[in-house]
């Protein structure tokens, strides 16, 4: 829908309205998640028509491309520009983490859709152009940065739903029957998922798995 499309007494759309709706869009999500988000829920929390909204963003998939943009964007700016390959790489990944972290369920958005927002596709290929100089074929170096993405999605959509389930049922280690299990939760380390030690162990394996790629082909 476009401005054409307002009735007489709508209210005529200001320049900080759009931002108002993402922020308010993030808000929604971070308070109900994806499945709670709606064009007339969005209406409704700004306190506008959803005439006034639609002017802004044809529909919610608009809506969704548009904080995908945000914060895909954030975290490019900040990625490092000097250094070896694999620090910039390792150090990008940790940038992204954080950025999705500080908008929750970001992750969740970006592995929902299609990698068409142009900050998704900017994302992408910073990732490349930090791999486009390995002795690496462009299918391995697009699988390497593929799989690279998908993991620190993922581990921060896997930490965003362990963090909103935690309650009081977890069983005490000796409750569990399996020994190796019992020996890794007995120590705590059950504590360190989503740390930023186990993302970096992570990503510096699949990083070291890149490096050894290039090498034996």
């Amino acid at each position: 829908m476009t401005n054409q499309n307002l009735k007489e007494g709508d209210p005529i759309p200001s320049p900080t309205t759009k931002e108002a709706i993402t922020t308010a869009a993030w808000s929604i999500l971070a308070e109900s998640g994806t499945a709670g988000l709606s064009m007339r829920k969005l209406a409704d929390k700004i306190g506008i028509k959803a005439s006034t909204l639609y002017w802004h963003f044809p529909n919610k998939a608009a809506v969704l491309t548009s904080l995908i943009n945000e914060v895909t964007e954030e975290a490019v700016v900040k990625f490092p520009t000097q250094g070896d390959w694999q620090d910039r790489l390792l150090q990008s990944g940790l940038v992204l983490s954080r950025a999705l972290r500080e908008r929750p369920y970001s992750a969740e958005l970006m592995m929902s859709l299609p990698p068409r927002a142009h900050g998704h596709l900017q994302l992408i290929d910073k990732l490349l152009e930090i791999v486009d100089p390995l002795a690496l074929t462009d299918e391995e170096k697009f699988y390497a940065v593929s799989i690279y993405l998908d993991y620190v999605l993922t581990f921060e959509r896997d930490f965003l739903i362990q963090q909103q389930t935690q309650d009081n049922s977890t069983p005490h280690h000796k409750e569990i029957e399996f020994p190796t299990l019992q020996r890794i939760y007995g120590e705590g380390l059950f504590h360190t998922t989503g740390t930023t030690s186990m993302l970096t162990w992570g990503l510096s394996t699949i990083i070291a798995g890149i490096n050894e790629k290039q090498h034996t082909d």
